[in-house]
């Protein structure tokens, strides 16, 4: 077998695969063998059928069976050869063309790009301290609290604590008809605070305005729409004591000391991730400025559609309508970032293989095992969880980029 490698770019490739009439005639040979055994014709018992019969019903299917395997087969060899991996499948363009019994095949492929891991010396990564303070642990007490609070009905006119329950209407500027949106809670403080409320009682009305700009997900998306709300109740929160019966109900803990040193550990743990991460980019940065790593086009794509299908479960939750989304341009805002995340993934993939870095099994169910006992979640469901899921193999990788990311922080310079 001879073959002509066409560079599209360092991860594209055109192969031109060129078969002998011996090896065309050695492999249509085996593939009438394998037809005799699996069909059936009438006059001829099974796997009695003479070649000449079966070339003559079978002779397309038998070609492209013959060439697929030959292709597959040499292409195999020539990956191995090259030191090539893989994107996807590799696509045959066009018809078989023979001439006097020899073949050529046009075989169109993606591969993964060879990394080179990049020296490590001036990479440095500035080292800042974390803590947590006593008024952060108080407001997350204090917000543990407002979730486990009761709303109850008071006769007084709406305040800044107080929430009010409404029936909801709006109509879109230039419409008649308004539409009913039916009873919601509106706050009267924080982000989603509607201060048109404000002094309002049971029985009255609050109207407001809002123009929703060009790019907004709904419906509603570059139009002004006059919003109506009929005023039920005005309720309070009514929050819980701050007592170990508190404590004993949102935690796994039996005093309220206990829990607030819970919460301490919880926003410490939370802010030296967010500081990890935080380094992480640092240094990524750096590494990615000293390398030249091209992504493969059907491997971004896929990136690309994993993150809009996320989205897209997110914007349903949202009941946003789909159809009027602009995947295209959110797919292309995505482009860069995926692009980049993919870097990253296939730096700390060969950054593990060169340091021999590997997640076995026992360390697998372990770590989840852990996961498990620290979110008092049960082993057993959960285990059956992510094999339903098929999540195991991404928390496996999640592991091993994790132990990838040590070795790079232990060949690199801290920076006070």
């Amino acid at each position: 077998m001879e073959h002509r490698v066409t560079d599209v770019n360092a991860t594209e490739k055109r192969i031109e695969l060129l078969f002998s009439a011996e090896e065309m005639e050695h492999e249509t040979a085996h593939t009438i063998k394998h037809f005799r055994k699996m069909v059936k014709l009438p006059g001829f018992r099974p796997g009695k059928a003479p070649d000449a019969v079966i070339r003559a019903r079978f002779g397309r299917e038998i070609q492209e069976e013959a060439v697929q395997h030959l292709v597959k087969e040499h292409l195999d060899s020539l990956l191995q050869e090259k030191g090539w991996r893989l994107v996807g499948d590799p696509d045959i363009e066009g018809e078989t063309v023979e001439t006097e019994g020899n073949a050529s095949v046009q075989v169109h492929l993606h591969i993964f790009p060879a990394v080179q891991v990049p020296d490590f010396g001036g990479i440095e990564v500035k080292e800042e301290p974390v803590e947590v303070t006593d008024e952060e642990v108080a407001q997350t007490l204090e917000n543990l609290r407002r979730s486990r609070g009761a709303l109850e009905v008071v006769d007084a006119p709406a305040a800044d604590d107080h929430y009010v329950m409404g029936d909801l209407n709006q109509r879109t500027e230039g419409e008649e008809k308004e539409t009913a949106l039916g009873a919601k809670l509106f706050p009267l403080s924080g982000p989603d605070a509607v201060p048109e409320l404000k002094g309002k009682r049971a029985g009255d009305e609050a109207v407001f305005v809002k123009d929703f700009p060009p790019d907004d997900p709904s419906p509603t998306a570059g139009k002004r729409v006059h919003f109506r709300i009929a005023v039920r109740e005005v309720k309070r929160l009514v929050l819980p004591d701050l007592d170990d019966a508190f404590a004993r109900s949102v935690a796994r803990v039996e005093t309220v000391e206990a829990l607030r040193e819970m919460i301490r550990t919880n926003l410490l743990e939370e802010k030296e991730s967010h500081r990890r991460q935080k380094q992480r980019e640092e240094v990524l940065d750096q590494l990615l400025a000293r390398m030249d790593v091209p992504i493969p086009e059907p491997l971004l794509d896929s990136e690309k559609k994993r993150h809009l299908r996320m989205l897209a479960a997110q914007l349903y939750t949202q009941k946003v309508d789909l159809d009027k989304v602009n995947w295209d341009q959110l797919g292309k805002e995505y482009e860069p970032r995926a692009m980049r995340n993919l870097q990253a993934l296939l730096l700390l993939k060969e950054v593990a293989q060169s340091e021999g870095i590997q997640v076995a099994d026992e360390e697998l169910l372990a770590h989840i095992r852990q996961d498990c006992q620290r979110r008092g979640l049960d082993y057993s469901r959960t285990m059956k969880k992510y094999r339903e899921e098929d999540r195991l193999e991404d928390i496996r990788l999640d592991l091993l980029m994790g132990r990838a990311w040590d070795a790079i922080f232990a060949k690199i310079t801290p920076k006070a």
